[in-house]
């Protein structure tokens, strides 16, 4: 059967979004990605990229959406991005009459088997969502009890209402604060299995699924016929939000909770991730780009560059970099981990 994908980015995110997409057809499912490219330059690039990704155009899904559309007025690009989450897979139902299930999934995962185990999970149900799990209680008070990244949701009237639901949410409010109750789009999904706890799905934490900096301490990992095992089982994905190569031989890796995992699996978490990455930077054609050049309008380096405006395009991967040192400060000792990389061997 068939498995739908939606994802959006812009140029700076494009190695990223390639990553996903490339990791994603190497676990063998029969499935077709749509990216909502936020700029002409990843619309250009994709467009006859590959018959498993079909790339659309912003413009599209503003002519089908104005009120999302008209929220580009009155907040930052990073905050507009947040407001089109809903939007995105509404669009696509109503665009795609073909499509039951629709994943979202963020441009900085990477698949290591397929996720086929996950709409298992899913059933017959509507939604399913997954928690940060932070080992940091105030985190998930903060940010939300779950994370955004990944989502599945069924055309139901129970899926299409809480996609309606959550859009209404962030025309009104969508913002790159925390304030009570709200966080940029991700705090309102703490509501879903109050509104729906028949028809919500939240994944469970032993599976191996949901991975990130945030949360990977809390896992067991081995090595099974060479495949990477979150507690006995081959991990599915892993999301490397915060992750950015700020060099072609080093990447940046926040540790949320001052743990890592031990170095004899950095070879196929993060080592395999910069591998993966290089071969996306010859598949884009402009590592200039990819590297925080004029382009990189990345979702979290110059889109956010409202924390430090002062400073020219090429610098905003160093002030992202600079912003996670402040950011994971009272985690670990800079919370911050620069992995240069082993090119020799794996």
């Amino acid at each position: 059967m068939k498995r739908y994908f939606c994802t959006y980015f812009n140029d700076g995110y494009l190695i990223y979004g390639l990553t996903m997409f490339r990791t994603l057809k190497e676990t063998g499912i029969d499935f077709k990605l749509f990216v909502l490219c936020l700029d002409e330059a990843v619309y250009e690039k994709l467009t006859g990229f590959a018959p498993e990704l079909e790339p659309v155009r912003l413009a599209e899904l503003e002519a089908f959406d104005p009120e999302t559309a008209a929220c580009r007025e009155n907040r930052s690009m990073v905050e507009y991005f947040f407001t089109l989450s809903p939007a995105l897979p509404l669009f696509l139902f109503g665009r795609e009459p073909g499509i039951d299930v629709l994943a979202y999934v963020d441009s900085d995962f990477m698949f290591f088997s397929s996720p086929e185990p996950v709409w298992e999970e899913l059933g017959e149900k509507s939604v399913l969502i997954y928690e940060h799990d932070h080992a940091d209680p105030a985190e998930e008070l903060r940010h939300g009890r779950f994370n955004v990244g990944f989502q599945l949701y069924r055309r139901s009237p129970a899926g299409l209402q809480i996609l309606a639901w959550w859009r209404k949410m962030c025309i009104q409010w969508c913002y790159d604060r925390v304030e009570p109750g709200r966080f940029a789009d991700q705090k309102y999904l703490d509501r879903w299995p109050e509104m729906h706890p028949d028809e919500v799905v939240v994944a469970e934490r032993t599976r191996p699924q949901g991975l990130a900096p945030w949360n990977m301490h809390r896992h067991v990992f081995s090595v099974a016929e060479d495949r990477l095992c979150s507690d006995g089982l081959p991990l599915i994905f892993f999301h490397y939000q915060g992750c950015k190569l700020l060099s072609p031989r080093l990447l940046f890796v926040p540790l949320w909770n001052g743990r890592g995992i031990p170095a004899k699996y950095d070879r196929f978490l993060f080592n395999g991730y910069w591998r993966e990455l290089s071969k996306s930077r010859k598949t884009a054609a402009s590592p200039e780009n990819m590297l925080g050049g004029r382009s990189a309008v990345s979702h979290d380096a110059f889109a956010r560059s409202r924390r430090f405006p002062f400073l020219p395009p090429f610098l905003c991967r160093w002030g992202h970099v600079l912003w996670g040192i402040w950011r994971y400060r009272n985690i670990r000792p800079f919370g911050l981990r620069l992995f240069p990389v082993r090119t020799g061997g794996n």
